[in-house]
């Protein structure tokens, strides 16, 4: 089953949630508010917004919390497929505690390699928290298959699974250690 398999390898990848219009609605929105959040955009501010990777233009990394400032991205996190699958992981009654738009155009950003970003929102309860990724648009090249997840032998290690009375620094040197 998906619980099961989520339970196994700690993620679960859900094609097709929405439809394509939804996607499209959705995304000619972000477009919009990235253009406006950009043109306003002090320069002080730019450094951590704005992607320095691409070179022929300006294009935002990143936007915060659009769950707080636009309806479509609202309607998207109450979409009863989402909610559902949500709900089928962590139980019922579920809502958003933080949300970000990544903007990845294929000319910039940068790898980001496999961590976990739960330990930084401090649940009191680490399985009643999930982060949804939803994909607006298609990648410009498959996406990998990786069979290390179903093979014998190979096991997911919940990294920061207890709560740790630390700072974020002070966490990050403790995982290497």
């Amino acid at each position: 089953t998906d619980l099961a398999r989520y339970r196994h390898v700690g993620h679960l990848t859900v094609p097709r949630q929405f439809t394509a219009e939804e996607c499209d609605s959705v995304l000619a929105d972000i477009q919009a508010w990235g253009e406006e959040f950009l043109a306003e955009l002090p320069p002080t501010q730019r450094a951590w917004y704005v992607d320095g990777g691409v070179k022929a233009r300006s294009v935002l990394r990143k936007l915060d919390n659009p769950h707080h400032h636009r309806a479509l991205v609202q309607q998207l996190a109450r979409h009863p497929a989402l909610v559902e699958m949500v709900e089928s992981i962590i139980g019922p009654g579920v809502s958003v505690v933080f949300s970000q738009i990544f903007f990845k155009p294929p000319e910039g950003g940068g790898p980001k390699p496999a961590h976990q970003d739960n330990f930084y929102f401090g649940p009191n309860d680490p399985d009643g928290l999930v982060t949804a990724w939803v994909a607006l648009d298609e990648p410009v090249a498959p996406i990998p298959d990786m069979p290390e997840f179903g093979a014998p032998g190979w096991r997911t290690i919940f990294q920061f699974y207890e709560r740790w009375a630390t700072s974020p620094l002070r966490a990050l040197e403790n995982s290497f250690d």
